[in-house]
């Protein structure tokens, strides 16, 4: 395309007059999450049962989703680590402050 004194070549013109692969599509965005949850607090058999509650609800539809439970005894302290997808996590999150309200 001429534009006055110049030419404008687009870019995947100028790469296949080159004989250069065309550049790849950008992959799909994709947003995750991290997040730590801390309940103070809570007996060996609270966190057995936020743990049990929390993974059977999601055996269903894992879909990349990781929980990890890390209980203190000493403390009385548990945390709960959550990794994936916003929705998933949300999920998760919304279970646990179900568990816990008194």
């Amino acid at each position: 395309m001429r534009v006055g004194k110049q030419y404008r070549i687009a870019e995947d013109d100028l790469a296949a007059f080159a004989g250069l692969p065309a550049e790849r599509p950008l992959s799909p965005r994709r947003a995750e999450a991290t997040s730590v949850v801390q309940v103070d607090g809570i007996d060996r058999a609270g966190m057995d049962r936020i743990g049990t509650m929390v993974l059977g609800a999601l055996s269903a539809e894992r879909s990349g989703l990781r929980v990890e439970f890390a209980y203190d005894e000493e403390r009385a302290q548990l945390k709960i680590i959550v990794l994936g997808g916003l929705e998933e996590t949300a999920q998760v999150l919304r279970i646990v402050d179900a568990l816990v309200r008194p």
